[in-house]
């Protein structure tokens, strides 16, 4: 798991990029340190702020650094990395509104990875109309809102399983959304600041088949 642009700002404060669709080779040396747990997860809406964040990888991996804000505004907050585990203390108090924390890891094969997770403390921020995205290959989707927040994307078609890996394309941030499977494939998940968003999802079928379908999304206002 967004008056400044809230796009330039996120940018600037947090400068990160999430990596999440790795995939895993058969010798375990080449394999990146993927995120396996987050609490809270992504996309989730509390009612009251956590004192910590946690990031489980599948590695363990070298730690370069975390950032935590809150409607794009810096908040306290202290990162600590052992073994496959971080460990983002909150210090003080945390308003209301979209939280976002962003971390740096290299796995041991020297990939670096760049990644965030979000999620929403108190009412959730209205997220404006929805969006019918236009995708390639053609498969009628839709993203319930056009403003920063949590927000989900249907698409129609099934899926037993799979996710939606969006890029922020000023930024370059990117965040994960698990998918839940169903008639109609459904991810949820934050997109923490306005701008365009490039989507990349992966719907796993029946039989071992995989579709990607890619489109963009555009959002405004703030957070």
């Amino acid at each position: 798991m967004r008056v400044h642009h809230p796009r330039s700002t996120a940018a600037a404060i947090i400068a990160a990029v999430l990596s999440c669709l790795s995939v895993a080779g058969a010798v375990p040396a080449l394999a990146h340190a993927e995120v396996t747990a987050i609490s809270p997860a992504n996309g989730a809406m509390l009612n009251s702020a956590p004192t910590t964040i946690t990031v489980q990888f599948s590695e363990p991996a070298t730690f370069g650094g975390a950032a935590v804000t809150d409607k794009g505004v810096p908040v306290a907050s202290k990162a600590s990395m052992t073994g496959a585990r971080l460990t983002v203390h909150l210090l003080g108090k945390v308003p209301n509104g979209v939280v976002t924390l962003t971390w740096r890891v290299t796995a041991d094969d020297g990939h670096k990875q760049y990644q965030a997770t979000s999620f929403t403390i108190g009412p959730m921020p209205a997220v404006g109309p929805s969006q019918k995205l236009v995708t390639t290959p053609k498969v009628a989707a839709t993203l319930n809102g056009t403003r920063p927040g949590c927000l989900q994307v249907q698409f129609a078609r099934s899926a037993t399983s799979g996710e939606v890996l969006w890029t922020d394309t000023a930024s370059g941030l990117e965040t994960t959304w698990p998918m839940t499977s169903g008639s109609h494939a459904t991810a949820r998940g934050v997109l923490p600041f306005a701008g365009k968003w490039n989507m990349a999802a992966t719907l796993n079928g029946a039989g071992g088949s995989v579709l990607i379908v890619t489109a963009t999304a555009s959002m405004s206002g703030h957070l």
